[in-house]
């Protein structure tokens, strides 16, 4: 009997030890290898690899098969469809109609461009932002920032000239958001007829 006293005291011990101490560490764990505001933005490698993703994105938004932006090239060459299409406003770009309205809902989606122009944005603040010495690593800090500066602009212009070119007046934002998730919504294009 005594024996089994012990055993549960000693269970029971080591249950209340568990329970209260064992999920501290997890609970408080920050990101190890996810980039974030306190650890971003720091060095000329942070803003090499911000650029990198700039243009992933800008790629993903020009080659996104779902949205059919190869259209706009191809199908005017009238080299890639070979079937006049009829009806679904296909006709409007293979005559070069860019402001033909279309009827399919793929090609009305543009929010792949407006994360390539949420990332320009959030560049152009920060990287406006860097001191000389967090440039340190570059052989000149102020030809490194201007030619980053420079690239985030283009690639946030090509992005509006795409967008234009396709769908007309868009929404023109300028503004860089810390959160995309509470980014204000933009509003869809206009609506197919």
């Amino acid at each position: 009997m005594k024996n089994i006293i012990t055993k549960l005291s000693i269970l029971s011990s080591i249950i209340i030890v568990v329970t209260t101490s064992a999920c501290k560490k997890l609970l408080y764990e920050e990101p190890k290898d996810a980039p974030y505001e306190q650890t971003f933005w720091r060095n000329s490698k942070d803003v090499r690899s911000a650029m990198a993703g700039n243009y992933a994105l800008f790629r993903a938004a020009i080659t996104n098969k779902s949205n059919r932006y190869y259209m706009y090239g191809d199908a005017i060459a009238k080299n890639y469809f070979t079937i006049q299409y009829t009806g679904d406003g296909l006709e409007g770009i293979q005559n070069g109609d860019f402001t033909f309205q279309y009827n399919l809902n793929t090609l009305a989606n543009y929010t792949l461009y407006y994360k390539s122009i949420a990332m320009s944005n959030l560049i152009l603040q920060k990287v406006g932002n860097m001191t000389d010495s967090q440039l340190s690593t570059e052989d000149d800090p102020i030809e490194f920032r201007k030619n980053t500066l420079g690239q985030a602009y283009f690639l946030r212009a090509l992005s509006y000239f795409m967008m234009v070119r396709v769908w007309g007046d868009v929404p023109v934002v300028t503004e860089a958001y810390e959160d995309p998730i509470n980014a204000p919504q933009l509003p869809e294009p206009q609506k197919w007829k």
